[in-house]
């Protein structure tokens, strides 16, 4: 591959730092690379799917990586991770399963969906009209006293 390669092979040295690096970091499960071309190729254009998809979110401080269910089976261990052929999303202190068709544009969606903040504090009549007019099929509203609040913290976090 020519360029720079933003998808890094995760193994038990570098997952650390790379999950400290990132505020997200995306990571694809996958099994032992085979041995049939056939079978390479399906491998190689998964990797490119992950590089391109890390390439259009380069700004947004998202890295990607792949895990190798034999050579690296401790870091999976570690995280967690069990499904080969799975994507997995880290951002905080939790852990997202991407399920849908790898691709790189349902996976950008997906991880754009993911860096949007959860609570939308409305703090004038304009706002409040953007958020009626969201199209998002489920809101939920909350009343707080402020920001600082006990009980604004468990809902921002229940979100």
């Amino acid at each position: 591959m020519t360029g720079k390669d933003r998808v890094i092979d995760i193994n038990d040295k570098n997952y650390k730092k790379a999950l400290k690096k990132h505020s997200m970091m995306c990571l694809f499960y996958h099994g032992p690379i085979p041995d049939s071309k056939e079978l390479q190729k399906q491998h190689q254009m998964t990797e490119m799917v992950l590089e391109l998809a890390a390439q259009v979110m380069e700004e947004k401080d998202i890295g990607f990586g792949m895990v190798d269910s034999q050579k690296d089976s401790k870091v999976a261990k570690k995280l967690g991770l069990q499904e080969e052929g799975s994507t997995y999303v880290f951002k905080e202190d939790r852990v997202v399963e991407f399920d849908g068709l790898l691709s790189a544009n349902t996976l950008v969606k997906f991880l754009l969906d993911l860096l949007e903040e959860p609570v939308e504090v409305i703090g004038n009549a304009l706002e409040l009209r953007a958020f009626d007019r969201m199209e998002e099929d489920i809101r939920l509203v909350g009343y707080f006293k402020n920001e600082d609040s006990e009980h604004y913290e468990a809902f921002k976090e229940a979100c």
